[in-house]
C-alpha cells in the first residue's frame, strides 16, 4: 500500500489566492497560485502591462523585463513536498529584475526568498484569501496624492498644462484597476516619468519587521565620505551621498588641510544628492572666492509670477550662506527664494580640482559641479549628470503611502535650469575609467 500524500498537498486547490507582503519594502502584494501536476504559476495580475504602452515608451528602463501574459510579476517552476510542506522552486520575474525564487507553504502560512547571483535578497511572508479583492482603498491614495500635489509643488502654473493634467486624469481612470502596493507604485512611477519635472514619487513607509529566521538585521550603513591619498601630491575624495552632517564633511575638509596636496579628485559618481549643509563646507573650502551656487525659487514666487526671476532679480532673494538644514528649509517655506553663496574658507584649497560624474550624479551634486564647471575651478570628467536639481519634501499619504513633491526650483548663477537637463562633462569618458583617466593625465614627478 503507497503511503498517503502529505496533508498540505492536498488542502491546497488548483488555484488560490494569496495576500503577499515583500518584507525589505513592505509592499502588499496580491497574487494568484496555480497548480499543475508537479508545476506552479503565481502571478499578479493579467493584462496590466497594456495600460502601459504610452508610458513604456517614455521610460523604457522599467519594462527592460516583459512578463508573462502582462503581469507585472510571474513566477513558474517545479513542486514537491517536504513533510507537510508544499516547496515551489523556480524563476521569478518583475518589470525590473529576473530572480531565482523559493518558497515553503506550511498550514497556511507562505514563505519565500529571492536572491540575484546569491547576493541581493529579498524575504517574503503571506497568507491565503478566501476572494481576490483589492488590498487597500488605492482610489483614497491617489486622490490624496492629487491632493497634496496641487497644494505643495512649486509652480503651479505647471499643474494647470498637458503633462499634469494628463498624469493625473490617468491616474484616476486606472484607480478602480489597481489591486496591490506593487501595481499602484508601477503606474504612478510609469506616469509620472512623462511629466516636465524630477523629484516626484510615490513610496511606501517600511515597516520595522523582524528578519526572517537565518537572517541577520541589515547592517549599518557606511559612511558617506571616504578619503585616500592616490598619489604624494593627489587626494581622492569619493562622496557617496550628501545626506551626511556639515560635521562630517568639516572633518573631512581638515584633513585634506592637514597635507599640500595639488591635485584634488571629487568622486560624484552614483551620488544621489543630500542636503546644502553637506555640501557648504566642501564648497567654501574649493575656492578663494565667493561661489554663487545659483538661486533655489519657491512656490512663494511662482503664486505671483508664472516665468522664473531673471538674473537681476536674485538680488530680491534672500542670500544663504549656512550649512544648516533647518534654516534652508525655513527660509524655502517662508520666502519667495533664496540666493545660495559659498564664501571662502580660510584656508581655501589650491590645486586643481576635478570632478567624477555619470548620470546617476543628482541633485545638491550639480550646482556644486556646475558652479566650478562654470567659473573654470573645476574640471568636470565623465558623463551627462542626471538632472534632477529640484528641492523636494515628504509628505503623508493614507499609510503607508508617503508622496516626494517638489517644493521648489533651482537655477545656476547664470540663470540655467538644470532639472531634467543636468551637467555636461568637459571631458567625455567612460565613468568606469574616469579616475584612471585623471590620474594619467596628471603631471607625472
Amino acid at each position: 500500500m503507497g503511503c498517503a500524500a502529505p496533508v498540505l498537498a492536498q488542502a491546497i486547490p488548483a488555484e488560490s489566492v494569496w495576500q503577499v507582503t515583500n518584507t525589505t519594502s513592505g509592499d502588499l502584494h496580491l497574487w494568484t497560485l496555480r497548480l499543475d501536476r508537479g508545476s506552479f504559476q503565481l502571478y499578479s495580475q493579467k493584462d496590466v502591462l497594456k495600460t502601459f504602452a504610452p508610458d513604456a515608451a517614455a521610460n523604457k528602463d522599467h519594462l527592460a523585463n516583459k512578463t508573462i501574459h502582462g503581469s507585472l510579476i510571474y513566477i513558474e517552476g517545479q513542486t514537491r513536498t517536504s513533510g507537510d510542506s508544499l516547496v515551489l522552486e523556480g524563476r521569478f520575474q518583475s518589470v525590473y529584475s529576473q530572480r531565482q525564487f523559493r518558497a515553503t507553504i506550511y498550514r497556511g502560512a507562505f514563505r519565500a526568498v529571492t536572491a540575484a547571483d546569491g547576493k541581493s535578497r529579498n524575504d517574503w511572508q503571506g497568507s491565503r484569501l478566501a476572494q481576490k479583492k483589492p488590498l487597500r482603498n488605492y482610489a483614497a491614495v491617489i486622490d490624496s496624492a492629487i491632493q497634496v500635489t496641487e497644494r505643495k509643488f512649486y509652480n503651479p502654473h505647471l499643474l494647470r498644462q498637458g503633462p499634469w493634467v494628463a498624469f493625473k486624469q490617468q491616474l484616476r481612470r486606472q484607480q478602480g484597476a489597481i489591486w496591490d502596493d506593487y501595481q499602484l507604485k508601477i503606474v504612478f512611477t510609469l506616469g509620472a516619468a512623462r511629466l516636465p519635472f524630477s523629484h516626484y514619487s510615490l513610496s511606501s513607509q517600511r515597516p520595522a519587521l523582524t528578519p526572517a529566521p537565518g537572517r541577520s538585521a541589515p547592517a549599518l550603513p557606511v559612511g558617506n565620505v571616504a578619503l585616500r591619498e592616490v598619489a604624494p601630491q593627489t587626494a581622492y575624495l569619493q562622496v557617496r551621498s550628501f545626506n551626511g552632517t556639515a560635521a562630517e564633511m568639516d572633518s573631512v575638509v581638515t584633513l585634506l588641510k592637514a597635507k599640500p596636496y595639488q591635485n584634488l579628485i571629487i568622486d560624484l559618481r552614483d551620488n544621489q544628492g543630500g542636503s546644502v549643509q553637506a555640501v557648504m563646507p566642501l564648497a567654501r573650502y574649493l575656492s578663494a572666492d565667493t561661489v554663487y551656487l545659483g538661486a533655489i525659487v519657491t512656490r512663494h514666487w511662482f503664486e505671483h509670477s508664472s516665468t522664473p526671476p531673471k538674473q537681476s532679480e536674485y538680488k530680491s532673494l534672500q542670500s544663504f550662506s549656512e550649512a544648516s538644514y533647518e534654516r534652508i528649509m525655513a527660509a524655502i517655506h517662508q520666502t519667495k527664494g533664496v540666493c545660495l553663496l559659498a564664501p571662502p574658507d580660510t584656508r581655501p584649497f589650491s590645486g586643481s580640482v576635478y570632478f567624477l560624474v555619470n548620470r546617476e550624479t543628482a541633485s545638491a551634486c550639480e550646482p556644486l559641479v556646475y558652479s566650478y564647471q562654470h567659473n573654470k575651478r573645476a574640471v568636470v570628467v565623465g558623463e551627462n549628470t542626471a538632472g534632477a536639481m529640484l528641492s523636494g519634501e515628504r509628505f503623508a499619504l493614507p499609510a503607508p503611502f508617503v508622496l516626494w513633491v517638489p517644493t521648489a526650483d533651482y537655477y545656476t548663477a547664470d540663470g540655467k535650469r538644470l532639472d531634467l537637463v543636468g551637467v555636461a562633462p568637459d571631458v567625455a569618458v567612460n565613468p568606469a575609467s574616469s579616475l584612471n583617466h585623471v590620474l594619467a593625465a596628471l603631471p607625472q614627478k
